[in-house]
């Protein structure tokens, strides 16, 4: 009897730390599913063909901003300036910088195509990370 007892508790202990193991791998998946792709797109705002500024910066603003929400995603908007090296010179431009998430990368590469083919940009680089998102939303 007594060795039964025994056999029954380390039993029910070897059992007990399987699903801890188990389930603790769970708690892992959980964690990563969170986990997002987002992009940054900056369209540097020189001319193709004159490298310099020709279309004004609230201009190529509205421009973008429309491209993006007629596909009715959403993004944050930084206007910044900057320097890229051309032939051992440096090139200063303004460039609209855009915080885009939730979005596939597809609509990204529509987005930097269409604006750099519209605006007749110089350049667009996109920046692709992934982080943990929590988004909070309503009135408290």
């Amino acid at each position: 009897m007594k060795k039964l007892k025994i056999f029954l508790t380390l039993t029910i202990i070897l059992t007990t730390l399987a699903l801890v193991v188990l389930f603790s791998g769970c708690q892992k998946s959980e964690t990563e599913s969170g986990t997002e792709k987002y992009y940054m797109v900056s369209f540097g705002l020189n001319d193709a063909e004159t490298n310099k500024q020709e279309v004004p910066t609230e201009d190529a603003s509205k421009a973008i901003r429309k491209i993006i929400t007629d596909k009715g995603l959403g993004y944050t908007e930084y206007t910044t300036y900057g320097a890229y090296t051309e032939n051992g010179k440096s090139v200063e431009n303004v460039t609209l910088v855009y915080f885009l998430v939730y979005m596939e990368k597809s609509d990204v590469d529509d987005i930097a195509d269409t604006a750099k083919k519209e605006l007749n940009l110089k350049s667009v680089l996109i920046q692709e990370s992934s982080a943990a998102f929590e988004l909070r939303e309503g009135s408290n």
